[in-house]
């Protein structure tokens, strides 16, 4: 649980998974609080994060979203911290080991210190002993049963570097920098005595114990040890990966790492002999140490401070603005705002004005950093959505919950000067134009009457049907939008007389089955066709009226042909 950057050398503890031991679902970013200089390490207890710096700091998480300080106490950079009971126990880099009184975790105080020889870079507490991995001077067992006065119990120069270690029954587990995995007997604290161990692929930084497998975190990745006899232990399995390893933890089929620049490892070790990555999560700053409890993963993220994850089931890219409801304006610039929960470091905006039918852009690749400043298009709607994509995936997309509006907000006016005219029996369909104003929109006849058979849709501003008589008919329109301004604009309409067409045997003004029925019934001589008729059922042009004409009207109907004028 310990970070160096720029200092000696780069030490990471690794820390069990507490109270989460479920599927690994996602990782949700959460929150990021910006620590006072550079986080090195942290331990959590689901209410407090104790958090590493030059000296200490403790942050209240009962509200994981917002981390607030509650206190601190200055010193030396803390590569380690291990909470117990009323007290924090530190590794610090040129202070030694130190014990914090944080019954008032308001004002935390230095209650006892041993001074370590040299570096102390790893601490694990177990009753009445503290066991610290002291880099070159090796492996300390300190008596703690006074906390005023802490001692020195036994000791056992390690053949390499001293680091992070945890301790478990009669046996402490240390990762030793070159030197791999020591394991060390200390069934007598006063005299501790190497009982077996196994070769460093690079560089040992810290280890955890899990059933009868240790999980040690090593510069060249995470490499699984079987430790059923401690005498012999045995190399089971691997995940190799390149870079700077931190704090790995390891909860049920899961090990967590810290990983630097490469952020957050999930690692599936459900199989020891074939750890394999199932999520990297690239964290603001530079992974150096994580613990966890509950569902809530707490990092310390060196040059970014405490960043704050969460495992559960959740959408990739959740919506957070706009959630639905709101009124925006052309012109206007809003935030698009999301939480991140993948691992992508660019998102894809688009934005539907028809409830999702289509989608246009709003831009093609952003980063993955939560917010996004939209200018409003000038595309009124009533149905307006936006969602987030992965744009290496689009398949991977998130929407806002409902939707929202984008109105003109300028003056209200009904934009459209004139109508067309039609003719009878001929299907008429005309749209409104309108501009400004709010969201929605309510059409009016206040004035007049329409042509027989239209009718105005009083939402969508259109005048349709069929009209059913010829002539001129003058009207009013009121337009009126959402908080209540109007206009309104007069119009007229000329109806011209229906004269017919060839195949409109029926003469309704269209050509259909009833159409095709009359020529059939003609040529069978069930009905037979006189006067007008039977010049409309003449589709040939041939001055006659047979199965050609049927045929013709009926590629009229299937749009592959037309009749004669």
């Amino acid at each position: 649980m310990m970070r160096t950057k720029h200092l000696v050398c780069v030490t990471a503890l690794l820390t069990v998974l507490v109270g989460y031991h479920g599927t690994v679902a996602q990782v949700c970013f959460v929150s990021n609080y910006a620590t006072p200089g550079y986080t090195y390490c942290i331990d959590a207890d689901g209410i407090y994060a104790y958090v590493g710096v030059m000296g200490l700091q403790i942050i209240d998480v009962t509200d994981p979203s917002s981390p607030s300080p509650t206190g601190s106490m200055s010193g030396g950079p803390t590569l380690d911290v291990t909470v117990n009971g009323s007290y924090v126990y530190v590794a610090c880099l040129n202070c030694g080991f130190n014990i914090i009184d944080i019954s008032d975790p308001g004002s935390p105080t230095l209650t006892g210190n041993y001074a370590t020889p040299g570096p102390a870079m790893g601490v694990d507490v177990v009753g009445e002993y503290a066991y610290v991995g002291a880099h070159e001077d090796g492996f300390l067992v300190i008596d703690i049963s006074n906390p005023t006065s802490p001692t020195l119990t036994g000791s056992y120069d390690t053949p390499g570097t001293a680091r992070g270690l945890t301790v478990v029954g009669d046996y402490a587990y240390l990762a030793d920098g070159p030197s791999g995995l020591q394991i060390i007997d200390i069934s007598d604290p006063a005299s501790p005595t190497p009982t077996g161990s196994i070769a460093a692929y690079n560089v040992a930084q810290d280890v955890d114990v899990a059933g009868n497998y240790a999980y040690v975190a090593d510069h060249s990745g995470l490499f699984v040890i079987d430790i059923t006899d401690p005498t012999s232990p045995t190399l089971a399995g691997e995940f190799v990966d390149s870079g700077n390893n931190g704090g790995v933890t390891v909860a049920g089929d899961y090990a967590y790492q810290a990983r630097d620049q490469n952020g957050l490892q999930i690692i599936d070790i459900s199989d020891p002999t074939s750890p394999t990555l199932v999520e990297n999560y690239i964290t603001p700053g530079e992974a150096g140490d994580v613990a966890v409890h509950g569902s809530y993963i707490y990092i310390a993220d060196y040059d970014e401070g405490l960043t704050v994850l969460e495992i559960g089931d959740f959408p990739s890219f959740p919506v957070d603005s706009p959630v639905g409801g709101e009124s925006w304006c052309a012109g206007e610039s809003h935030e698009i705002t999301w939480g991140s929960c993948s691992s992508s470091f660019y998102v894809m905006i688009e934005y539907s004005t028809n409830g999702g039918t289509d989608w246009e852009p709003v831009t093609a690749s952003t980063p993955n950093d939560g917010s996004y400043s939209w200018t409003i298009p000038d595309t009124p709607s009533i149905d307006c959505l936006v969602r987030i994509c992965d744009p290496q995936d689009t398949e991977i997309c998130e929407e806002c919950e409902s939707a929202f509006k984008i109105s003109g907000c300028g003056p209200l006016g009904i934009m459209t000067e004139t109508l067309p005219d039609g003719t009878e029996k001929i299907h008429y369909e005309e749209y409104l134009v309108a501009t400004g104003g709010v969201l929605p929109y309510s059409w009016t006849l206040v004035e007049g009457e329409l042509p027989s058979g239209l009718n105005l849709d009083t939402v969508m501003g259109s005048i349709s049907g069929k009209p059913q008589e010829f002539g001129t008919f003058c009207f009013t329109i009121e337009l009126q939008e959402d908080l209540g301004a109007t206009d309104t604009r007069e119009y007229c309409i000329t109806i011209g007389e229906y004269t017919g067409m060839t195949g409109d045997i029926n003469f309704d003004g269209e050509i259909n089955i009833l159409d095709v029925l009359a020529t059939v019934n003609h040529v069978l001589g069930i009905e037979v066709l006189t006067g007008d008729a039977l010049g409309w059922a003449d589709c040939s042009g041939d001055d006659q009226v047979n199965i050609i004409d049927t045929l013709g009207i009926v590629n009229v109907l299937l749009d592959i042909g037309e009749c004669a004028p």
